[in-house]
């Protein structure tokens, strides 16, 4: 049981669970609390079977390739230019996001932390892109720890203050703005890198298709009902809820309780800051072929220079990144399984007419319609 079903959904659901949490509660309430949880079961649903899609490929992968080598191979030079650029931009904006999100977190310990702490932060996290490469799982569990004690925490608030139970159950739903929160919801339930950390758990054995599915789809809903409580306390604990879910909590949460929450919210961050800077860097040195102090020094520098430039809204970072490079990623994942057909049978999944993928690839093209008409704020 824990072998083959806890462990490798903890595996994906840790990876899952992200700063993209903290901009759901704004996002999805205009949706009420029955709307919400309806918008979070089905793009979880939708997220499950992409992350299925993709756990086949990586089933079926000659050679044991990665999402990089699986677009060369299937798509040519096309699809590996493709992926590599919209991967390394993904994750300089990812780190962006961590960026701004710091400042909001520095805050709860005192407004005057807020600017200072970001420079920090920054400092922080650059210093390690230096360091080793090698990418520790106590980090990864940390991270996970930490952002489920949040949600725990800040749910437990919202409950013992008893709001939770008065909140409306219900809600016109806003049917022009369900196009509009697909990009966020997009980032918070992403999680493809750890699909394939998944299937090489089980040593990519055909056999173990039914435990696959399982972890898979488990691993994935998993955070979407933990976001759904998280949304529900923030709603309750906050007067006005703000574009990063933790600064509405100042006016109800005891300094105490914010500076405890500030804490556990920077620790996270900076652990998820130190895997990704670390990730991005390992692919434009062994992939570009940049030389490694070019590649760290670009991943030191770019998220500062992004926020210089004036990207500093934590929501309209994730609407972009959600709506444009995971869309992307998204309906290339699944473009890549229906050409992966042409050669092998399906493992996980049986063969699915084209007709019935397209609602998928409309999500992402709607995700990223939502990000040019100016997304949802």
């Amino acid at each position: 049981m824990y072998k083959r079903f806890l462990l490798p959904v903890g595996m994906l659901a840790g990876a899952i669970i992200g700063a993209g949490v903290f901009a759901l509660p704004y996002v999805l309430q205009p949706f009420g609390v029955l709307g919400a949880a309806l918008y979070l079961g089905a793009l979880g649903a939708v997220f499950a079977l992409v992350h299925l899609l993709y756990a086949d490929l990586v089933l079926r992968a000659p050679d044991n390739l990665n999402f990089v080598g699986i677009a060369r191979h299937y798509l040519g030079s096309f699809g590996f230019v493709l992926t590599l650029l919209t991967g390394v931009f993904q994750m300089f904006f990812v780190l962006l996001i961590y960026l701004v999100l710091s400042e909001s977190f520095f805050a709860l310990l005192g407004s005057a932390l807020a600017a200072p702490g970001l420079v920090a932060f920054w400092l922080l996290g650059s210093a390690t892109v230096f360091l080793s490469a090698r990418r520790f799982a106590a980090v990864e569990f940390l991270i996970t720890l930490l952002l489920v004690l949040i949600m725990v925490f800040v749910f437990a608030l919202g409950f013992r203050s008893g709001s939770v139970v008065l909140l409306q159950p219900t809600a016109p739903f806003p049917w022009g703005l369900a196009m509009l929160a697909i990009a966020p919801v997009l980032f918070s339930l992403a999680g493809r890198v750890a699909v394939a950390e998944v299937v090489a758990y089980f040593n990519r054995a055909r056999e173990a298709a039914p435990h696959i599915i399982r972890a898979v789809v488990w691993g994935t809903l998993l955070p979407a009902a933990l976001y759904f409580l998280f949304v529900l306390a923030v709603w309750a604990l906050s007067p006005e809820v703000t574009y990063d879910a933790v600064t509405g909590l100042r006016e109800t949460v005891s300094p105490n309780t914010l500076a405890l929450l500030g804490v556990l919210g920077l620790l996270s961050l900076w652990s998820s800051y130190i895997i990704v800077g670390l990730n991005v860097k390992n692919i434009l040195r062994d992939d570009l072929r940049f030389p490694p102090l070019a590649a760290g020094a670009l991943v030191v520098f770019m998220p500062l220079a992004l926020y210089g430039a004036g990207f500093t809204n934590f929501l309209q970072l994730v609407e972009f990144t959600g709506g444009t490079f995971l869309a992307i990623e998204g309906a290339l994942l699944i473009f890549l399984w229906q050409r992966a057909n042409r050669e092998s049978d399906p493992v996980l999944l049986r063969r699915v007419p084209g007709i019935l993928l397209l609602p998928l690839y409309a999500i992402f093209l709607l995700a990223l319609i939502g990000v040019a008409v100016g997304g949802i704020i």
